[in-house]
């Protein structure tokens, strides 16, 4: 696998995400996405529930596996840290938004 096909894949799942807008009442969560050299995700990312969380899903899955695989193919090294689950996911400025001690990061 080659990084530009990587960076595809990352950014259509990106792209599914922001397709999706969410409101005061819509339900929103995260999951993890991408993969370290060392293990565990790079990120969370925080997503409407009104989307086809299906297809989400899969596209997740996919881009994880191929992370993994290009990690190992290009001895990959990373930083070795940990991503941290956000405290709460909830709509911000119209899209989900992982929230760490109290502040939005939108994505």
């Amino acid at each position: 696998m080659e990084k530009t096909t990587l960076d595809e894949h990352r950014a259509a799942v990106l792209n599914l995400i922001k397709s999706v807008p969410c409101s005061g009442n819509t339900a929103c969560s995260s999951i993890a996405f991408g993969s370290k050299a060392c293990g565990g995700p790079q990120e969370y990312l925080a997503y409407s529930e009104a989307l086809d969380t299906i297809t989400l899903f899969k596209m997740v899955e996919t881009y994880n596996a191929e992370e993994r695989k290009y990690n190992q193919d290009w001895s990959v090294i990373s930083d070795c840290s940990i991503a941290i689950p956000p405290d709460s996911v909830r709509c911000y400025g119209g899209f989900c938004a992982g929230y760490y001690n109290g502040i939005p990061k939108p994505g």
